[in-house]
């Protein structure tokens, strides 16, 4: 197949996956419990796609009078199905969590699936869009987040190193530089 083909059909996926249905997209009450505890909005809850390693995270905030930021309307934290995964087994009564809490390379682990969570909570909490700001604070914040688990201190503290290296491992040059640019 040619790059050319190649990118459409990766263009293609993509929009299939954003344009799915809400009924399609996994739900978890479990999740929904953490995100309205995290942003201490009743109604918050984490819509998971299919997919894993699209983006860590997205929330929607919208611009009121060209000002102030609010958060959507229908208050929704979105996650990519590898930090969805990850959540859902430390959250689920005999969940499994020895694969995840031992992998420190961010790549679907618990650490990264609560860095990505923290960052996209942080933004409804400042309704802030400044990404240097919310992810410092986010940092900041993860470890009292992570404490709140049902998860062995050992354990918990395994997590937080995932969530470390998650944001450390972010990049302070190039497009991305912005969510390092404060801390």
């Amino acid at each position: 197949m040619t790059t050319r083909r190649r990118v459409i059909v990766g263009l293609l996926l993509l929009l299939f996956i954003l344009t799915l249905p809400r009924a399609c997209r996994a739900k978890s009450p479990q999740l929904d419990a953490l995100a309205q505890r995290l942003t201490g909005v009743s109604d918050a809850r984490i819509d998971c796609f299919p997919t894993d390693g699209l983006w860590g995270g997205y929330v929607v905030l919208v611009s009121e009078n060209g000002l102030q930021w609010a958060w959507s309307e229908d208050h929704t934290i979105y996650l990519d199905g590898g930090d969805c995964g990850a959540l859902q087994n430390v959250l689920t009564p005999g969940g499994r969590t020895f694969h995840w809490e031992r992998t420190f390379d961010g790549s679907g682990s618990i650490g990264q699936a609560m860095m990505h969570l923290e960052h996209e909570v942080t933004h409804v909490r400042l309704l802030s869009t400044d990404e240097g700001l919310v992810e410092c604070t986010a940092y900041k914040n993860v470890w009292q987040d992570i404490k709140t688990l049902p998860l062995d201190w050992k354990v918990k503290q395994a997590v937080y190193k995932g969530a470390a290296y998650n944001h450390f491992a972010k990049p302070t040059t190039g497009p991305d530089a912005a969510y390092r640019s404060v801390c």
